[in-house]
């Protein structure tokens, strides 16, 4: 009966397999199967074709190998309906490389080649990318709309608008796709034209603008001057928050303004390239001369002082850093002054290419009517626009909503950077979320709340046994960011990964941090494990700091772990020479711990060897003798016998060598 089942059971499946392969090829055989790393070799054993091509990359792509994918694909396919295919499947590997912008350059060409039905149906089905198409449709407007670059803007229009077609069609319920066409059709509204200057501006935007042009040149107490005459102390709030952020020498920070949860987002989100950026106020000249001139000057009036500037440029005489840093010094007076007039022209002679003005004094410039003309670094960018904003200087149009009003309810703002900001940082606040994180990790890669959700999107990536993406997150993670208790699960989650990708001693010095600042959050396994690395490192006293620190606190470990913890506080004395710390390190364990086996007999063995070495023959001796009874290993016990022989040997000498008495 038994060998009938063995016959069944061994011969079936043989018989099956040859009917099969009478029919089917050995790759469809694999196919069937879903055995598609095989699969994947049979084909790239094959003549390439472009079937054959498209076949490997769609195999590819079910083995996780998006790299590979994007490699395979790099040429165009002939056949229209291949290259269609070939599209598709390079925008979803891009996808998966987190290439995003490379990943919808794709869609669209894949869009314009193939019929609308088929494009309707392969992008609606497409899991997410009505999100992704959304995304990198905001960040593509935002880079020309914040650098107000009309021709960066005129190069990405037909692409923005096939966009939007696409998201009309594809996803005609998205309320993104039914709000932004109306927003971006008025064109005179995302770039207004220049207007001429006026004398007839709002009080406080003048104040603001002769505010920032006094602290421009780090005339604090000029600035402060200004800004005191302001009607509005969440104003005066604002612009003294940001102040202390560039450096204002002042004990200035108040706590109105963050009552606006709209302030409070701005300060969340840009503080951190506030405080970064260092061109915000002038840099005086290596001059002996000028600090007492500078000093001279603040203490002035904008009049007095810009009379005393013109006199000093008249000079034939003067280096050239020192006529530049008059002529900004003099162009600010002007602003703090309200002389507009005839700036324009000096403006230009400022603004080059080997040098560009104080950042505040552009800001200045602007807010007072001028036209100076955006940064085209697109964060500094960003910022000048809010801070134009803030300043009372209201871009047109429905992009940016009013920075002081607390209600935009009544208007949706789906271009608002700061709004999107909010939005997003309060729900990945709420619990991480892979999709929101993706997006504020997309958005706004420097923000606080972006390296709060790459931590989450590295834990998830390992967590899926994806190390290569996990270690990508990690890398771009700021940690300067991150709160304290990010912080700390971010050191552990990278100590982690540097064990994981062989990167001991990048581990060793993060792990050193931890066991600093929280060591409770490493298991006691895990610093047992760190201190035998730092053994094996030749770093003695961090190894054995862990290892005393584990046995104070060993109340509610287990005894293997005791015993463990004793054997190499041992061996770690000894090797740094400690030896009666590491023989009571051994006699303990022994004595505590004598049903763990391999390390008590190991422990004593070793303390046999330092009292022989140190010459207690008799102690070594029934130190061996009990390894020789307690072992279980072969080895231990020929090694213990050795031993043994050896010390009654020193024993014999030594009893013939001792000194007859006299008496």
């Amino acid at each position: 009966m038994i060998t009938c089942l063995l016959a069944e059971f061994c011969c079936t499946p043989v018989h099956a397999a040859q009917n099969r392969a009478s029919s089917q090829s050995f790759a469809a055989w694999l196919e069937s199967y879903h055995a598609w790393d095989v699969y994947e070799q049979e084909l790239a054993a094959r003549a390439s074709s472009p079937d054959n091509i498209l076949d490997r990359a769609q195999t590819l792509l079910r083995l996780n190998k998006p790299e590979k994918v994007i490699s395979l694909l790099a040429t165009a396919l002939g056949d229209q309906a291949q290259e269609n295919k070939r599209l598709v499947l390079l925008a979803r590997a891009n996808r998966l490389v987190e290439d995003y912008q490379a990943c919808i350059f794709n869609w669209l060409a894949f869009a314009r080649n193939a019929d609308s039905k088929d494009v309707h149906k392969v992008m609606g089905a497409e899991s997410g990318l009505d999100l992704l198409f959304e995304n990198v449709w905001k960040k593509w407007f935002w880079e020309s709309f914040f650098t107000q670059n009309p021709v960066l803007f005129d190069t990405r229009k037909p692409t923005l608008d096939q966009m939007i077609q696409i998201g009309q069609s594809v996803w005609p319920t998205q309320t993104f796709w039914k709000q932004v066409p109306a927003i971006f059709a008025d064109i005179t509204d995302l770039f207004p034209p220049a207007s001429p200057l006026s004398a007839s501006l709002p009080l406080d935007r003048t104040l603001i603008g002769k505010t920032l042009a006094a602290w421009s040149l780090g005339f604090w107490e000029q600035g402060d001057h200004f800004l005191q005459q302001i009607s509005s102390p969440h104003v005066v709030d604002f612009w003294y928050r940001f102040a202390e952020l560039i450096g204002h020498p002042a004990r200035t920070q108040g706590t109105n303004s963050l009552t606006n949860p709209r302030i409070k987002a701005f300060f969340t989100l840009f503080a951190p390239d506030i405080r970064a950026y260092t061109n915000w106020i002038l840099t005086p000249p290596e001059a002996p001369v000028w600090p007492s001139f500078s000093q001279r000057l603040q203490s002035m009036d904008p009049r007095q002082g810009l009379e005393m500037v013109t006199a000093e440029r008249d000079s034939l005489f003067l280096q050239e850093s020192i006529r530049r840093t008059l002529d900004l010094c003099a162009f600010a007076l002007n602003l703090e002054q309200g002389s507009l007039q005839q700036l324009e022209q000096a403006w230009t002679g400022l603004d080059t290419e080997e040098h560009t003005p104080p950042l505040l004094l552009r800001i200045a410039y602007s807010v007072l009517g001028g036209h100076p003309g955006r940064p085209q670094q697109i964060p500094q960018a960003t910022l000048t626009a809010y801070l134009l904003a803030a300043a009372g200087l209201h871009h047109p149009g429905m992009v940016m909503a009013d920075f002081w009003n607390t209600d935009n309810s009544t208007h949706p703002y789906p271009l608002d950077y700061l709004a999107q900001y909010q939005d997003l940082a309060t729900a990945v606040a709420t619990g991480p979320d892979r999709t929101v994180s993706v997006q504020l990790a997309f958005l706004y890669p420097q923000s606080p709340a972006a390296q709060k959700a790459l931590l989450h999107l590295a834990k998830t990536a390992n967590h899926k046994g994806h190390r290569a993406l996990a270690w990508s997150y990690l890398k771009t993670i700021q940690t300067r960011h991150l709160d304290s208790e990010d912080r700390i699960e971010f050191l552990l989650a990278r100590a982690g990964m540097e064990m994981e990708l062989g990167y001991e001693d990048a581990a060793l010095k993060d792990y050193t941090v931890l066991m600093q600042e929280r060591p409770e959050r490493i298991p006691p396994e895990k610093q047992l494990k760190l201190a035998l690395l730092g053994q094996q490192k030749q770093q003695w006293t961090w190894a054995q700091t862990i290892l005393e620190s584990l046995w104070e606190r060993r109340a509610n470990l287990k005894e293997p772990v005791k015993a463990e913890i004793l054997f190499w506080l041992g061996e770690g004395a000894q090797a740094q020479g400690k030896v009666d710390q590491a023989l009571a390190y051994y006699l303990r364990l022994a004595w505590a711990y004598p049903k763990q086996n391999i390390w008590a007999v190991t422990a004593l063995y070793r303390a046999g060897l330092i009292y022989e070495q140190q010459g207690n023959f008799e102690t070594a001796k029934r130190l061996y003798t009990t390894v020789l009874k307690q072992s279980d290993r072969k080895s231990q016990k020929e090694a213990a016998r050795t031993r043994i022989a050896s010390v009654t040997e020193g024993m014999h000498k030594r009893e013939h060598s001792l000194p007859l008495p006299l008496f």
